[in-house]
């Protein structure tokens, strides 16, 4: 049985504990976010809103976070869609270290 995609963006906050490159996503970098905010994005659903708290996996696409300083510790903002259980991915657009 195969579930139907449902279009869905977050915006969340967190501070990054650990970046590496993906094990499961060929060209992407998984960035370990502990989520301390999530905010609906105006038009489409939200599924992250009980994640604040949690540490998440977010997949960013490698040129995206190249010239990035990505230290544990770093504040990062990510527009994030839910693409399955635990599979998260973030709008190559919509990506910050603050």
């Amino acid at each position: 049985m195969t579930m139907p995609i449902v279009e869905n963006w977050s915006d969340v906050k967190g501070e990054l504990v650990d970046a590496y490159p993906s094990q499961t996503a060929e060209g992407f970098v998984t960035l370990e976010l502990k989520v301390s905010d999530v905010e609906k994005v105006e038009g489409f659903k939200s599924f992250l809103e009980d994640k604040k708290g949690e540490v998440i996996h977010v997949n960013v696409k490698e040129p995206v976070v190249e010239d990035m300083d990505l230290k544990p510790g770093a504040k990062v903002s990510c527009r994030v869609r839910m693409a399955g259980p635990r599979k998260f991915f973030a709008h190559p657009e919509c990506v910050k270290v603050d």
